[in-house]
């Protein structure tokens, strides 16, 4: 049997436009609807898989809110692809091998940890578990 699976992440942020335009940027998420100061985003069939609030009161942007919110891909070159679509718009990065997975970490407009990940637990060269260490993921640009 296996456990619940994630369903949504929902996140209070200050400036709601330069939110939402981010992830329907870089994850190619739509719109599903629409409240004014709630704003539900999906790239999947799901009615959402974020759930952006405008929050009533302004809080301090570089406040820990979360550790972050990881997003797999199937391929290295989808992998690559990213590295390359954050490079061309200045976002900063940090790739990572953990041996069971390659990562990109990034952070949103408003400081939200964000991954990127690719499975590699069965992939040639890569570990079945965590081993408790990471190394840097080099990405030829």
């Amino acid at each position: 049997m296996s456990g619940p699976k994630l369903s949504h992440i929902h996140l209070k942020v200050n400036d709601l436009k330069a939110v939402v335009s981010f992830y329907q940027d870089l994850f190619d998420m739509q719109i599903t609807e629409d409240l004014g100061s709630f704003i539900f985003l999906s790239n999947d069939q799901t009615h959402h898989i974020l759930a952006l609030q405008q929050s009533a009161i302004p809080f301090n942007k570089t406040g820990q809110k979360l550790y972050h919110i990881a997003f797999e891909v199937q391929t290295p070159e989808q992998l690559y692809d990213f590295a390359y679509k954050l490079e061309s718009k200045n976002i900063p990065f940090q790739a990572v091998d953990h041996g069971i997975s390659w990562a990109i970490y990034f952070n949103d407009p408003e400081q939200n940890g964000l991954e990127l990940f690719l499975d590699r637990r069965s992939a040639p060269g890569g570990t079945p578990t965590w081993e408790g260490t990471s190394r840097r993921l080099v990405i030829r640009m």
